[in-house]
């Protein structure tokens, strides 16, 4: 199905003024975190049991931020990222998958090999669209993939639902919906997995 996409989910998880990040096969920094699976109960659950497998961090996850577009070669995936605490911290940190860890000053990040959507998300900043032309290793298996919709909701009550068309970034969906001057008043609250979709749940805050 065309409207379908893999989903992944991200944490940003800042400790003392440093924040974890991953190095990857393609030399990239990255959020920790992984691909959504239709069998997982939440996108939090599915972070959680990430984070722990890439870091040995126990993760409490906290306020979703902006999702966004990550095309990696032919490739695309619907970033989902979260802001995390530690509920536990292991003496020393483990990848399972690998992946090389380190702790970063914030006043570094922008010089990092890392895509923009990740610098975004960490600075909080609407991430439009991040691009890697460093193919992916072919793998042996597919992602799931999901249909995203886009629930707007004003004072608590629903007023428009968008879906999220194939090579479509998110901000340009807010885009074709609202003014500049009214996507900067869109708040991100939730995130809720189905085993064929994801609803993501935005407040628009009206001016005072």
């Amino acid at each position: 199905m065309d409207l379908e996409i893999s989903v992944s989910v991200k944490g940003v998880f800042n400790r003392n003024g440093k924040y974890l990040l991953r190095k990857n096969r393609r030399e990239e920094y990255e959020l920790l975190g992984g691909k959504l699976e239709r069998t997982d109960q939440s996108t939090v659950e599915r972070l959680i049991q990430e984070y722990k497998e890439e870091s040995g961090i126990g993760i409490a996850v906290q306020e979703l931020r902006h999702p966004w577009l990550y095309k990696i070669g032919m490739e695309q995936t619907l970033i989902v990222p979260y802001v995390c605490t530690a509920e536990y911290i292991p003496e020393v940190l483990f990848d399972e998958d690998g992946g090389q860890l380190d702790w970063i000053e914030e006043a570094d990040i922008e010089n990092l090999n890392m895509p923009v959507g990740y610098k975004d998300t960490i600075a909080d900043r609407l991430p439009q669209i991040s691009i890697s032309n460093v193919p992916k290793k072919q793998k042996l298996y597919h992602d799931d993939r999901f249909q995203v919709v886009f629930i707007f909701m004003k004072n608590g009550r629903i007023f428009l639902k968008e879906t999220l068309n194939k090579d479509q970034a998110p901000y340009n969906l807010f885009c074709q919906n609202f003014t500049p001057q009214e996507v900067g008043r869109l708040s991100p609250q939730k995130a809720v997995s189905f085993p064929d979709k994801i609803e993501i749940y935005y407040e628009y805050k009206e001016e005072p």
